[in-house]
C-alpha cells in the first residue's frame, strides 16, 4: 500500500494540509490578534488623551455639559467602550464619573483586569487633578478577531473539501483503472483465461492504456492460435522424428547383435583352431612363434570387439552384473593363463604373484572381472617394450564371509605424464594420439574398466611416473559362500548338474556352420569326448527323439528354427528333458540375452569364441 500512487500523492497533500492548518489556524490568528490588540490599545490611548483634554476643559471652566457630550459619544461607539474619570484626593483616586453610567466598569476591571484592555491619560485643571480611563472588554476584541478569522477557516474547509474531491477523482479516474489494468495484466498471457479488459470511452492517458491492453490481448490471442498451429506441427514432427529415432535405435541394436554374432562366429573358429594347433608338440620353433602371434592377435581382437560392443551398449544403459559362486583361485589362474599368452615370444619378463585363499568361493561376475583384469594387463603389455610386468593378486579376510581382493598390474613401461594422467579413462582418449601415434587401440579400455569397477563398488587406482612405468590396480570386497560337495565345481555361466553318469556322457552338438562343427568336434576329441552333430534345430530334435543323449550344446542363431525353438520343443517333451543337460552355445555376449537363454530353460551358456580352456572347464564340470 505504501507504494500506491494514491499513497504517494496523499502524503504531499496531507503535509500541505498540515502547513495550511498551522498557517491558517494558528499563526495567522495569533498574528492578527496581536496586531489588533496593539492597534486597539493605540486607539484607546488616543481616546484617553482626547477625553483627558475634554475633562480638563470641563473642570477648568466648570462646564459639565462637555462631559455629557462625552457620554453620548461613548454610547454611540460600536467598539463597546467604557470611560471612567477619577480625581486625585487625600484618600486616593475617587471615581468622578463613568460612561455609560451605572456599569461600574472600574470595579469589574479591578476584579478581572485580564478581561479588559485599558488605556489612561492624566489631566490637571488647577484645583482638579485626575485621570481618564478608556476600557474595552476583551470579549469584544475576541468577537472582532473571530469575525476576521472566520473567512480563513472557511478557506481551510474549502481546501480540505477540494483535497477530498481531488483524492476521490484521482481514485476513480486514475488509481482504480490502473489497479484494474494491473490485475488483468498477468492474466492476459493465459489465453484460456476469460479476462476482459473494460472498454472506456476516454481519450486521456488511461483510455490509451486500456486500448493498449485490449490490443495486447487481441495480439496474444492471435499469437496463441498461431502457436497452437505451430506446436501441433512441431508435435507431429517430433512424433515422426521420435518414431524414426526409435526405428534407428532398434536397427542399431539389431545391427549390434548381428555384428556381435557375425564377428564372434569366425573368431570362434580361429581361436579354437589356434588352441588346437598349440597342442601339437611337433611344430618347429618358427611355426610355434607364428602360432603364438596368431593366438595373441586373436585374443586382442576379441578384447577390441568386447570393448566396442560393451561401450556401445553402456552408452544407453548401466553395466549389469550377474554374480555367481566362483572358485577364486580358479578364476585368478584362468585369467593369468590367458594373460600369459600376451607375453609369449616377447622379451618382457612376465611375473604373477598370487596369494589368495585356494578354498574361497566368492560371489562375483566372472566375465566382468576378467574383462577388467585383461584390459589392464593388455595395456601394460602395449606400453612396455622391455623390462617386466608383474601381476599381484592377494586376498585377506575382513569380516565374516567377506574378503578383500587386491589386484595390481605393475609395468616398467613408458609411464604417463601428469597431463595425460588427468585424462585417463575418458572415452577414446589415447596417449600419443594422431596419425603418427605409436600405440594402437580404441581408447575405450580404461573407460570400460572404470565403469565395471564403479558398478562393483570399487575404483581404479593409478600411479605412474613418466619414463619409469605405471601401476594400475583395484580393490574388491567380495562375499564368500559355502558349497556342499554335492553341488560340484563352479564355472562361469554353468549351473552344477543334477546327476552324473558313471559312463562317458553322450553329447549332441547342434550347429548350422560346418566350420564350427569341425572345430567343436576337434576340441571335444582332444578331451576324449565324442559328439554327434546336427546341422539344424529340426535335425537335432529328431536325434534327441530317437537316441539317448546326456548333454546338448545348441547354437542359438540358426536358419528357419533357432536354438530357442529347439529348447521349447524339449521343454514340451517331458521324456526328453528329464535327464538332459542343455547349454546354449552362442556368439551373442549380451547379458540380457544370456538371462533370456537361462529363462528359456538352458542350464548354462557358453559364449563364442570358445577357447580350449573354456571347453576344458566345461568338460571338467560336466564329466570329471
Amino acid at each position: 500500500m505504501k507504494n500506491s500512487l494514491l499513497a504517494k500523492l496523499a502524503v504531499p497533500m496531507v503535509l500541505a494540509s498540515l502547513v495550511v492548518t498551522i498557517l491558517i489556524l494558528i499563526i495567522v490568528p495569533n498574528r492578527q490578534e496581536q496586531a489588533l490588540e496593539r492597534s486597539r490599545l493605540a486607539e484607546l490611548h488616543s481616546l484617553a488623551a482626547a477625553f483627558s483634554v475634554s475633562a480638563q476643559t470641563a473642570f477648568a471652566y466648570e462646564d459639565l455639559n462637555t462631559l455629557a457630550g462625552l457620554n453620548q459619544l461613548v454610547r454611540e461607539d460600536i467598539r463597546d467602550l467604557h470611560v471612567a474619570i477619577t480625581l486625585d484626593g487625600a484618600e486616593g483616586h475617587e471615581l468622578m464619573a463613568e460612561f455609560p453610567e451605572g456599569e461600574n466598569i472600574m470595579g469589574r476591571m479591578m476584579q478581572a483586569p485580564q478581561d479588559y484592555l485599558v488605556a489612561s491619560a492624566n489631566f490637571d485643571a488647577q484645583e482638579f487633578v485626575g485621570r481618564v480611563y478608556v476600557v474595552q472588554n476583551q470579549a469584544a476584541l475576541a468577537a472582532e478577531i473571530w469575525a476576521l478569522t472566520l473567512p480563513l477557516y472557511s478557506v481551510f474547509a474549502i481546501i480540505l473539501g477540494l483535497q477530498f474531491v481531488i483524492a476521490m477523482l484521482l481514485w476513480r479516474q486514475v488509481i482504480r483503472p490502473i489497479s484494474a489494468a494491473a490485475t488483468l495484466a498477468p492474466r492476459l498471457a493465459n489465453t484460456r483465461d476469460k479476462a476482459i479488459v473494460a472498454k472506456l470511452q476516454r481519450e486521456d492517458e488511461i483510455g490509451i492504456l486500456q486500448q493498449a491492453l485490449r490490443n495486447l490481448r487481441a495480439k496474444l490471442l492471435r499469437q496463441d492460435r498461431q502457436n497452437r498451429r505451430l506446436f501441433g506441427s512441431l508435435e507431429d514432427l517430433v512424433d515422426q522424428r521420435t518414431a524414426e529415432l526409435q526405428r534407428a535405435l532398434q536397427a542399431k541394436d539389431t545391427f549390434t547383435a548381428s555384428m556381435s554374432h557375425e564377428l564372434r562366429t569366425p573368431l570362434h573358429s580361429m581361436t579354437a583352431s589356434l588352441d588346437l594347433l598349440a597342442q601339437d608338440s611337433d611344430m618347429d620353433r618358427k611355426k610355434t612363434r607364428y602360432l603364438s602371434i596368431a593366438r595373441q592377435s586373436a585374443k586382442n581382437l576379441l578384447l577390441l570387439i568386447n570393448d566396442l560392443l560393451d561401450f556401445q551398449r553402456w552408452a544407453s544403459e548401466d553395466v549389469s552384473l550377474y554374480q555367481s559362486p566362483t572358485s577364486l583361485i580358479e578364476m585368478i589362474q584362468e585369467n593369468i593363463d590367458v594373460a600369459s599368452i600376451l607375453f609369449e615370444e616377447s622379451s618382457i619378463d612376465f611375473q604373477a604373484d598370487i596369494n589368495v585363499d585356494s578354498d574361497a568361493i566368492v560371489m562375483i561376475d566372472r566375465q566382468r572381472f576378467s574383462q577388467a583384469f585383461l584390459n589392464l594387463t593388455s595395456n601394460a603389455r602395449k606400453f612396455t617394450s622391455d623390462g617386466q610386468v608383474i601381476i599381484s593378486v592377494e586376498s585377506c579376510v575382513i569380516g565374516p564371509q567377506c574378503i578383500e581382493l587386491n589386484v595390481s598390474v605393475k609395468d616398467s613401461g613408458v609411464g604417463i605424464s601428469k597431463v595425460d594422467l588427468d585424462r585417463l579413462g575418458e572415452p577414446f582418449f589415447q596417449i600419443g594420439s594422431g596419425l603418427n601415434r605409436k600405440y594402437s587401440g580404441t581408447g575405450l579400455g580404461l573407460n570400460i574398466v572404470k565403469r565395471i569397477l564403479d558398478q562393483m563398488g570399487s575404483a581404479l587406482i593409478i600411479e605412474s611416473t613418466l619414463g619409469e612405468g605405471s601401476l594400475f590396480g583395484f580393490k574388491l570386497t567380495l562375499n564368500t559362500v559355502l558349497l556342499d560337495e554335492s553341488e560340484g565345481d563352479v564355472a562361469e555361466g554353468i549351473q552344477p548338474k543334477v546327476s552324473r553318469s558313471p559312463q562317458m556322457p553322450r553329447l549332441l552338438y547342434v550347429e548350422d556352420s560346418e566350420t564350427n562343427q569341425l572345430v567343436m568336434q576337434a576340441m571335444l576329441d582332444h578331451f576324449g569326448l565324442e559328439a554327434s552333430l546336427a546341422s539344424s534345430a529340426e535335425e537335432g530334435f529328431e536325434l534327441l527323439s530317437t537316441q539317448s543323449f546326456d548333454i546338448l550344446l545348441a547354437d542359438i542363431q540358426m536358419p528357419v528354427f533357432s536354438g530357442l525353438d529347439l529348447m521349447q520343443w524339449i521343454n514340451d517333451s517331458s521324456n526328453l528333458r528329464a535327464n538332459l543337460r542343455c547349454f546354449a552355445c552362442t556368439a551373442n555376449a549380451d547379458e540380457n540375452a544370456s538371462a533370456e537363454f537361462l529363462k528359456a530353460g538352458f542350464d548354462g551358456v557358453l559364449t563364442k569364441p570358445i577357447s580350449l580352456n573354456a571347453i576344458e572347464q566345461f568338460v571338467r564340470a560336466e564329466i570329471c
